[in-house]
């Protein structure tokens, strides 16, 4: 068994409240964000991830008051998540968890003003250093189609563009990587020491490989995207092992639904080294009009 990285938080909250029935936390999106310029540059959004990131946060200071075994938790899974509203630049949102039966679970609803802007369930667990599992086969690499830039098939800029290499997709599933740099905006300023991913952009990396695998069907089906691809829910997404810097993430994806021309529901994984990092039991991407993102109350 290996020591457990240090897992720092995403999001640098305004205020967080506790008391003995659950807690509360505040933020107001900076438009300086080093993050938000290279998510959707055309119209910068708060990274649904972010609020999972923000509620985590919250959970664990709720624990750390009225839970001491909790003390140390992180975020283990999202049992569900589900984005009702973008969060834009100049917006404020409160994050409310309330502590949900089973040790460590959490409902949680994020609001900007009274609008929901979104609701999850998170269960947050005490780290322990992992035990190597066998490793898994490595996937079936299928055929790669010719220019498959994730550049090219995604909005997304550094440094919030979390897919650097295409390596292998079929007409329902996608392989892709993502290298884990020590450079990345939220290591700055970080002790010496062994750091790992947080764990919201390692599912936003799979949320974008969702992507990567809708626009290449697109491109297939000669069909154009109108509008923008986002994170719309999910459900039973796990984090079986943190993963530090210098990683190399390997995302397997699976188309297993689409519902018209702007939903379709996903599936898969991801490993470093063989070993299991995310699961996740579905992932729903909506197309929606950038005017109408933009023309959020």
């Amino acid at each position: 068994m290996t020591a457990v990285p240090v897992t720092r938080p995403v999001v640098r909250l305004d205020s967080v409240e506790v008391d003995p029935l659950g807690a509360s936390g505040r933020k107001k999106v900076p438009a300086d964000d080093p993050y938000l310029a290279g998510h959707y540059p055309q119209l910068a959004l708060w990274p649904g991830v972010f609020l999972i990131d923000s509620a985590a946060q919250v959970a664990a200071r709720h624990f750390a008051a009225h839970q001491p075994r909790l003390a140390e938790a992180l975020l283990a899974e999202v049992a569900s998540v589900r984005f009702l509203r973008p969060v834009l630049p100049g917006d404020e949102y409160e994050v409310r968890v309330e502590p949900a039966g089973p040790a460590g679970v959490v409902r949680v609803r994020c609001l900007v003003g009274r609008e929901l802007a979104a609701r999850m369930t998170l269960r947050l667990a005490v780290p322990e250093p992992a035990v190597p599992e066998p490793a898994a086969p490595e996937p079936i690499l299928l055929s790669c189609p010719v220019d498959a830039d994730p550049r090219r098939l995604l909005p997304h800029r550094p440094p919030m563009l979390l897919v650097d290499l295409v390596l292998a997709a079929g007409a329902l599933s996608v392989v892709t990587q993502k290298v884990v740099r020590p450079d990345e905006p939220c290591f700055a300023g970080a002790p010496a020491g062994a750091l790992a991913w947080p764990s919201p952009f390692v599912l936003e990396s799979f949320a974008q490989s969702c992507g990567v695998l809708w626009a290449l069907a697109a491109e297939r089906a000669c069909r154009p995207v109108p509008g923008l691809l986002v994170f719309g829910a999910a459900r039973g997404v796990t984090f079986p092992r943190p993963v530090p810097v210098g990683a190399v993430l390997t995302h397997t994806v699976r188309l297993e639904q689409a519902v018209g021309e702007d939903a379709a529901m996903f599936t898969g994984s991801a490993r470093v080294d063989g070993q299991l990092v995310l699961s996740v039991e579905g992932a729903t991407a909506l197309l929606r009009p950038a005017e109408a993102l933009a023309g959020t109350p």
